[in-house]
């Protein structure tokens, strides 16, 4: 199977680069003539793709305020320590890439994100110039998927590698490159601006919608939909403030898909599978869209990284989001439990998916949950509409607790756009949100603590992430630059330790 997707993508290369390919092409070659050729070209260089990669961005969680510093107490340094892999990430290092080990450690999104754009470009394409086969719902639906593609890997991209977004500076602001080419070129890419590189998601997404009209392809969470569609509408207008939009799409997700998973009322599942959040189970899911091990969480590891002291103080009595005993291993409310063993230390990880021998199709996901959490950040900061915001965060929160320790929200629960954002932190942790949420509000200043020797009484090192520090934005990998020594970064201050 991955010999047939090279020798498409390799085909379609040249399709794009020679006009007369097709009749010079060799009768035994495998050329896409239909929509189902292509639909299933997307699927193995996209979808399985993210299913199948050794680990995006799996950084994502650590280098933000959710983590913290763990390491059983053993003499010496074992090949268990997972936390060696991700110390130049963990100490917002000037090469983050680079481990404690001192062996490359390559940040593989950058390569991936850029495939996802150029295999939406191919098929674009495609669609446009030739006779490609199949009903003009089928091919709709196909060139919706591709925007949404490219949609989704460009707000990737500028979130992990451009400035963030500011509406006073965007314009300004250093991107990511835009690349429109449908073949692959040796060429080299400029970066845009933050600004211009939001205006082709926007531009991506609308397209998508106007595709969607003609075939919306509701018919699997596996592959982009309306619904997806909509609330990834929402997350991008969250990210550049446009509040009325936001009430929008996330009104339009709630609209159609309001359901909730009650912690309470659903069973335990004997099945591990069905027994961690996101399951096939879960009626919130909208999206599933890949799965891979972040190996920094390993619960049988005995060096790693837990959830922080201000992230677990979030979660009070009766909230079955956290759960402080490894006597509810089954527990499919738990989004935090205390797991390890006496070998490796008992330790509080996230257990929201199903580990990858389990499957490897419920990892990732857009949920309802999210539309609800977005929209009341919207009408947090409009005027007048507090009151709404509140009334989300209380739909979400009745579904999160016990009945018993249930308290709604109200007028006097404290400053409504605090209150979102605590709960976006307890809801979403671990889902890789919570480093965008931080870029896009304050950028606080984070304390990180290593200590490298796990023997007790052994120096730990302090390191600090300052208030609106230039390591907010990550440095293109090391691969893209000794390519391209122009593309160019950020300067990141030198970390040192304390």
């Amino acid at each position: 199977m991955k010999n047939k997707y090279f020798l498409l993508i390799t085909l379609l290369t040249l399709l794009f680069s020679c006009s007369d390919f097709l009749e010079e092409a060799s009768k035994d070659q495998i050329i896409p003539e239909t929509v189902k050729d292509y639909s299933e070209f997307i699927f193995g260089e996209v979808y399985d793709k993210q299913n199948n990669t050794s680990g995006l961005h799996t950084y994502l969680d650590i280098i933000s305020d959710d983590c913290k510093d763990f390491r059983h107490t053993t003499n010496g340094l074992l090949s268990s320590d997972e936390r060696l892999g991700g110390w130049g990430y963990w100490t917002w290092q000037q090469d983050p890439e680079m481990p404690w080990e001192g062996v490359l450690k390559n940040d593989l999104a950058w390569g991936h994100y850029y495939h996802q754009i150029l295999m939406g470009n191919i098929v674009l394409d495609a669609l446009d110039r030739l006779n490609v086969e199949g009903t003009e719902a089928e091919k709709r639906y196909l060139e919706a998927e591709c925007h949404l593609i490219r949609a989704y890997a460009y707000f990737m991209l500028v979130n992990l590698y451009g400035e963030p977004y500011d509406p006073a500076t965007a314009g300004e602001a250093m991107g990511v490159p835009v690349n429109e080419l449908a073949s692959a070129q040796n060429k080299n890419f400029t970066r845009s601006s933050v600004e211009d590189v939001y205006k082709v998601i926007w531009r991506e997404i609308d397209a998508a919608f106007v595709a969607l009209k003609a075939s919306p392809g509701d018919g699997s969470i596996f592959r982009w939909n309306y619904k997806a569609a909509c609330l990834f509408a929402s997350r991008v207008a969250l990210h550049t403030c446009q509040w009325d939009d936001v009430i929008t799409y996330a009104g339009e997700v709630i609209a159609l898909a309001p359901d909730l998973w009650n912690l309470e009322a659903k069973d335990n599942h004997a099945d591990l599978s069905k027994s961690r959040f996101i399951c096939r189970d879960n009626p919130e899911i909208i999206f599933s869209f890949g799965y891979y091990s972040v190996p920094y969480f390993a619960s049988g590891a005995v060096g790693c990284f837990q959830i922080s002291d201000d992230l677990r103080s979030l979660y009070v009595d009766g909230d079955l989001r956290y759960v402080s005993a490894t006597t509810t291993a089954r527990s499919t409310g738990a989004f935090v439990r205390l797991q390890g063993s006496s070998s490796s230390g008992l330790k509080t990880l996230p257990f929201k998916s199903a580990i990858v021998t389990t499957t490897n199709l419920y990892g990732f996901a857009f949920r309802a949950a999210e539309a609800y959490l977005n929209r009341a950040e919207a009408y947090a900061n409009l005027p007048g509409k507090s009151s709404d915001a509140i009334r989300d965060l209380n739909t979400l929160r009745e579904n999160r607790f016990t009945a018993a320790a249930f308290t709604p929200l109200d007028g006097n629960s404290g400053d409504p756009l605090q209150l979102v954002k605590e709960e976006r932190r307890r809801e979403l942790c671990f889902e890789q949100l919570r480093w965008f949420d931080l870029r896009r509000w304050d950028r606080p200043r984070i304390v990180h603590t290593f200590q490298p020797e796990r023997a007790a009484g052994s120096t730990v090192y302090t390191y600090v992430l300052e208030q609106n520090d230039p390591a907010y934005t990550l440095p293109a990998p090391n691969t893209v630059i000794s390519l391209d020594p122009f593309m160019g970064n950020l300067p990141r201050p030198e970390r040192e330790q304390q």
